[in-house]
């Protein structure tokens, strides 16, 4: 999956990369689905949570949200497979239960926890698929670099002001600073 991306795995390639046959695979998994539980399964348990203080939301929400990002950009071709799976799924009923658990410690009320965990994946998952592609298209040269003077005022008069910004975008520091809305945001929501 890391090397060739979710839609290319399958269980005649695995096996082939194993040097065993297609069929021997369905003795340790009953199918794709499996395979792909067990896929999210293993990459989720990367996941390194740490419990930090005692009423600090903003700082729980903040290490989940850069935990998260963390193994989204270790794995993104995993990111697909993130956003499809739901409370049906082992692996995804455990994650969610180890974030709760940070958060309800940190002080969210339990609905106010499994709504920062849904925004901060939502948030998480989004920006870095959006860093990852971007990032790709950029070294593939099927888009080129933004430099000051490409935007013009007259075709794009919102963009043309930010051209310098742009060419010189941080994803770290601009994660971190959607990072503050979100968690400025939740705080503002939180029942306490």
């Amino acid at each position: 999956m890391d090397a060739n991306g979710l839609e290319a795995l399958s269980m005649r390639k695995i096996a082939a990369e194993l040097d065993v046959e297609a069929m021997s695979l369905y003795h340790h998994v009953p199918g794709k689905a499996a395979l792909l539980e067990g896929l999210a399964e293993h990459v989720l348990a990367e996941v390194r949570l740490r419990r930090g203080e005692p009423g600090n939301r903003a700082g729980a929400v903040a290490d989940v949200a850069r935990a998260l990002r963390a193994n989204a950009l270790a794995h993104p071709s995993a990111i697909p497979l993130f956003g499809a799976l739901g409370l049906g799924s082992p692996a995804a009923r455990r994650h969610t239960e180890d974030v709760l658990d940070v958060l309800g410690g940190a002080g969210f009320a339990p609905q106010d926890a499994f709504t920062a965990f849904l925004l901060v994946r939502s948030y998480v998952l989004g920006y870095v698929l959006w860093e990852v592609r971007h990032t790709e298209a950029r070294a593939a040269g099927t888009i080129p670099p933004t430099r000051a003077g490409t935007l013009t005022s007259a075709d794009v008069p919102h963009l043309a002001p930010l051209a310098a910004f742009i060419a010189t975008f941080d994803n770290d520091a601009e994660f971190e600073r959607g990072l503050g809305v979100l968690v400025a945001g939740l705080e503002l929501a939180a029942h306490t």
